[in-house]
């Protein structure tokens, strides 16, 4: 099997030394070209070495990871971020789709990653689209410009959350609805998409439901809410004074 040409955006030598070692241990077909301290090297790296995979940190000196995808025109490789606790930066990376890594890196988490860069790239799946939705999302602030990124069998819809009414579970997938769409039927639980979706905006309502507080029209008797699209949505018993507080 030819080798996965990959490069390391750190800016931290400690974390570049550790996860270089621990994709030699655990992953040798990954062959680290290069380690670049910040982006403005990684862009030079990228530009001449064309790496299939890049591990970057978001933020570093000089040239953040950030930058140094926007100066892409088309980034055509496959991104991780490697970032230490940030809320909005991984509620953003969440909303688009894209794999991170926690610093310190914990190879169990390595793994499941690198498994899934293998999977996409059986798959001939490609990452363009959701890197530049994730700028996107990290340009907004948090707020409803942001999209959510969700892959179906029709490709990558980029749903903008002020147009999100509602998420329906159906077993192990979930159904979106959103303005000007047809329902979007996605292979993911809603327990999922609740943990992607920022909780200021979205509320659980019931085990099947989770709606956007701002499409919340009125609270009907026996305990209902109505959607401005005109969705009649049932809320649980347990939930409903949440709901309460929430609208009110």
């Amino acid at each position: 099997m030819e080798p996965i040409r990959t490069l390391i955006v750190e800016d931290d030598p400690f974390a570049a030394t550790q996860l270089r070692l621990l994709l030699q241990d655990r992953h040798p077909r990954l062959n680290v070209l290069a380690t670049c301290r910040d982006g403005a090297e990684g862009l030079q790296a990228i530009q001449s070495l064309k790496p299939d995979l890049v591990f970057t940190d978001v933020e570093m000196p000089n040239l953040d990871g950030l930058e140094m995808l926007r100066r892409l025109e088309k980034p055509d490789f496959e991104v991780v971020f490697i970032t230490s606790f940030d809320k909005y930066a991984i509620g953003a990376l969440r909303l688009s789709a894209l794999d991170y890594l926690m610093k310190p890196v914990n190879p169990t988490e390595l793994d499941v990653t690198v498994d899934h860069f293998f999977k996409k790239r059986a798959a001939k799946l490609r990452s363009e689209g959701i890197i530049q939705n994730f700028l996107h999302n990290m340009s907004t602030g948090e707020n409803t410009q942001q999209r959510l990124a969700v892959a179906t069998t029709e490709g990558t819809h980029f749903v903008p959350l002020a147009d999100l009414f509602r998420v329906e579970a159906m077993s192990n997938y979930a159904r979106i609805f959103a303005r000007n769409s047809k329902p979007i039927l996605v292979s993911k639980t809603l327990k999922d998409l609740e943990e992607s979706l920022p909780s200021n905006i979205f509320l659980r309502i019931h085990k099947s439901h989770l709606v956007n507080l701002l499409h919340i029209k009125n609270l009907l008797p026996e305990q209902r809410i109505g959607l401005s699209n005109g969705d009649v949505l049932e809320v649980s018993r347990r939930r409903w004074a949440e709901v309460q507080r929430a609208v009110g």
